[in-house]
């Protein structure tokens, strides 16, 4: 029993100081849990003033700033001070000596001459057949125009003879007329019954003979000349090679020239012939006439032939026109 009370002693011995120790553990736990709940909140604390300032830089470096108003000036007109300002009295700069132009002479402008404006352009036709009569009027002065007949025998030679006088040169047509076979306009005449393939043969023959020749006219063609569709035949073919047609007018009925203008052809139309009578006082009556119808309309355009008379009379006329107040002048300066 002794033996059993000494265990029981012990035992609440041990027991006590158990408990003892168990009670000393309890506060130390709490102790470490509380700590360990300040160390947690001192985290979130630091988290949270961390996190507080990283948004307050992050918003003060990203906010918006405010525009810059501008500056408005005002105009208004500055008072001067109620106090009397001394303004000093400018220095009047030292007289500019005038300067003097040179005197300019204005340019002498000659007078007009009495004949500017007053044109007339004289045709010699038939030219070729006769040697000495065409070698006259190429040789007149001041120079007419010259319409060589084509293929004739004396053709080439007063062609190139006018040529090397700078000249104005013409094919004189040969066309048919009412009243043939009375009156033949030569081996190259144009017909109008032939086919289109003669009629533009023929041409292109009569425009190669006279290869220094500018323009054509015909020669009679009161038949030929009142067909519309065989005079389109021939005008185009002086087209072509650049010719300008003047017609004679020998039939009043005449669709040359008409066609002329349609087809873009420069063209002229004769105004007067010359020499109809061969006589030398009525031809230089014809051409005084000739000088006043220029004088009326400006221009215009006359048609002679190599008659002795009709040299005889040009020879007395053309030194004349200055004081008739005429200009002779070739035949294109009428066209274009």
């Amino acid at each position: 029993m002794a033996d059993t009370k000494k265990d029981n002693a012990k035992g609440k011995k041990t027991g006590t100081k158990k408990r003892a120790r168990k009670t000393t553990k309890a506060p130390r736990s709490k102790e470490r849990q509380l700590r360990k709940q300040q160390t947690n909140l001192a985290i979130l604390a630091g988290c949270f003033l961390l996190g507080t300032i990283v948004a307050g830089l992050f918003i003060v470096l990203h906010w918006p700033l405010p525009h810059q108003q501008p500056v408005t000036v005002s105009h208004q007109p500055v008072t001067a001070p109620s106090a009397p300002v001394t303004v000093p009295t400018p220095v009047e700069p030292p007289p500019i000596p005038a300067v003097t132009p040179p005197a300019v002479t204005p340019p002498i402008t000659p007078p007009p001459s009495p004949a500017a404006g007053k044109r007339i352009a004289i045709i010699m036709d038939d030219i070729g057949l006769n040697l000495t009569t065409g070698s006259a009027a190429i040789q007149l002065e001041p120079p007419i125009t010259v319409s060589i007949f084509p293929d004739e025998r004396y053709s080439t030679k007063l062609m190139l003879m006018a040529h090397d006088l700078g000249r104005e040169i013409m094919i004189h047509i040969p066309m048919e007329p009412i009243n043939y076979p009375r009156n033949n306009p030569g081996h190259l005449g144009l017909f109008w019954q032939r086919s289109d393939a003669e009629i533009t043969a023929r041409i292109r023959t009569i425009i190669a003979s006279l290869p220094y020749a500018v323009g054509g006219n015909n020669h009679m063609g009161s038949e030929f000349t009142r067909h519309v569709h065989q005079m389109d035949l021939v005008l185009m073919e002086l087209k072509k090679a650049g010719l300008f047609f003047v017609d004679s007018r020998t039939f009043a009925e005449s669709v040359a020239a008409q066609e002329a203008r349609r087809l873009g052809v420069p063209t002229a139309v004769r105004d007067m012939f010359l020499d109809n009578e061969r006589d030398s006082d009525k031809i230089l009556a014809q051409l005084y006439q000739l000088a006043h119808l220029a004088r009326q309309r400006g221009s215009a355009i006359g048609i002679c032939h190599p008659y002795p008379q009709t040299i005889t009379a040009l020879r007395e006329f053309l030194p004349q026109l200055e004081q008739l107040g005429v200009e002779i002048v070739p035949v294109q300066q009428l066209l274009y």
